[in-house]
């Protein structure tokens, strides 16, 4: 039993850290770059001795579904994003922002498992979110049973100035996931 929990650990670390490292970063800068970085239009990274010039956010959050169980980018995942509102007066501790009080647009990820311009900087304020990401059909177009029909993303916005980036990692039996950039 501790074997594959080893492999499952090792193999998602690995995918963190190649999802981490960009094709123009050397292992050594991606630790260096912020957890949130302020929004705009056009963002700079100087990597590699060269100005690179990034592509427009899409708005104050985005996402990344990777299938680490193939190695390719999760294609076609309808993601939607909700802010929650605070827990009813008789709620039990510990239950927290439980209600939603508005829905965004749906998105679907696209040819990289990415999917972006859920909301306007406008809409995007402070408060919890939660991200509802629908796997069951992307695994059945693929013939593949899968354990989670859905795995849904509860996170927390402190600064609605910064850029908030959703990473998940699937495959038919597990995920995980982190704050990218």
């Amino acid at each position: 039993m501790e074997y594959p929990l080893l492999i499952m650990k090792l193999t998602a670390w690995f995918c963190l850290y190649t999802a981490s490292v960009s094709a123009h970063s050397t292992p050594w800068t991606h630790w260096s770059l912020p957890l949130a970085q302020p929004r705009s239009s056009n963002i700079k990274t100087i990597c590699e001795n060269q100005v690179v010039e990034e592509k427009e956010s899409g708005g104050p959050v985005s996402c990344h579904v990777l299938d680490t169980s193939v190695g390719k980018p999760g294609v076609e995942i309808n993601v939607t994003f909700v802010r929650l509102g605070p827990a009813p007066a008789d709620s039990r501790p510990g239950e927290g922002c439980v209600l939603p009080v508005q829905a965004f647009v749906q998105q679907t990820t696209d040819s990289d498992g990415r999917a972006a311009k859920f909301m306007t900087d406008d809409q995007f304020t402070a408060g919890t979110y939660r991200a509802h990401f629908a796997t069951k059909k992307y695994f059945e177009e693929r013939g593949v049973k899968s354990h989670y029909p859905y795995v849904e993303i509860t996170f927390d916005v402190a600064d609605p100035s910064a850029h908030y980036h959703i990473g998940l990692l699937i495959t038919p039996w597990g995920y995980t996931t982190y704050r990218g950039s």
